[in-house]
């Protein structure tokens, strides 16, 4: 399953941006959520200003890789930018076009190259902080916690508005839990609680900072109210069947990957934890299923029969 951060940076990549400037909601992998091409446009502060002081080539560039994008089509949608910024160098949209296909980048996975986009971009616009968090996030991603550090407390000293001030204290507290400072991570967790009671990643985070902090019963006495809280959360579920298995409560932990999988039949990874869990038990044939499953579903077969004992052994 995820860790703590993966899970922290799937609320940061799919979420809003920092600013009103708006690019598009990328998830790791590709994809992109359907959003048509003239809502970007108008999501976009002077963006339309900004198009008719430039090329028709350019602009129409521009308007193919919006709507490559509302296809899916990442590629593509690349691909005609990169032309739009052949076309017109110093065209005073290229701001917009930059941030564009360092978003692609993160999409891709290739966290350096879109830092690459983002450096030159803030050291234009110090103050742009749709550009700042992401590449903050990116430095996380490649595990430069210090220079993801410096990013995210630039943009915590300035005024932000709730949310914006939500998403900095979440992307603060994955730095402290990959710097093994989980008393800070926990006290930004529970600022955002004050600034939002019913933030639900940071109802479960903060039970994983317990559990860093060497306190795993006041970890799992959280997790149970989280899970009777939301009884439909996977994560809610899973995160309590990892806590258990470690604490050795492994019948708990297979009935809670049990209910895990049952709110979420097709997560191949799930069926890769129960039976993880069920060979320690000493349940190779139960296991067995359960990797079956998960290569049916769609995880890397050769990954998976790796762990099953040999039978020659």
């Amino acid at each position: 399953m995820k860790p703590l951060i993966t899970l922290l940076l799937c609320f940061f990549l799919t979420g809003s941006l920092l600013q009103g400037q708006t690019i598009i909601d990328l998830k790791p992998g590709g994809g992109v959520r359907a959003k048509t091409a003239e809502e970007y446009r108008k999501n976009e502060p002077g963006l339309a200003e900004k198009l008719k002081a430039d090329s028709l080539q350019y602009n129409d560039n521009l308007t193919r890789a919006l709507n490559a994008l509302y296809r899916d089509s990442i590629a593509d949608a690349e691909r005609l930018l990169h032309e739009a910024l052949r076309l017109r160098p110093n065209a005073p949209a290229n701001t917009i076009v930059k941030h564009y296909l360092g978003r692609i980048e993160m999409a891709k996975g290739d966290y350096r190259k879109a830092i690459h986009f983002f450096t030159p971009l803030l050291k234009d616009q110090p103050d742009n902080r749709a550009v700042r968090f992401d590449r903050a996030a990116c430095y996380l991603e490649i595990k430069n916690n210090t220079l993801a550090l410096e990013d995210c407390q630039t943009l915590l000293q300035k005024e932000l508005l709730p949310e914006e001030r939500i998403k900095a204290l979440f992307l603060r507290s994955a730095i402290y839990t990959g710097n093994r400072q989980a008393d800070k991570a926990k006290a930004d967790l529970e600022e955002v609680l004050r600034l939002e009671p019913t933030n639900v990643s940071a109802q479960l985070l903060i039970a994983f900072a317990y559990k860093d902090l060497g306190q795993p019963m006041e970890a799992l006495n959280r997790l149970n109210l989280f899970v009777a809280q939301h009884p439909q959360n996977t994560e809610g579920w899973t995160a309590r069947a990892q806590l258990e298995e470690q604490l050795q409560m492994n019948d708990a932990a297979r009935a809670d990957y049990e209910k895990a999988i049952q709110l979420s039949p097709k997560n191949a990874s799930l069926y890769i934890s129960k039976a993880q869990l069920l060979l320690k038990m000493g349940l190779p044939n139960l296991a067995k299923k359960d990797i079956t499953q998960a290569i049916r579903l769609g995880y890397p077969a050769e990954a998976a029969l790796r762990l099953l004992p040999d039978p020659s052994e």
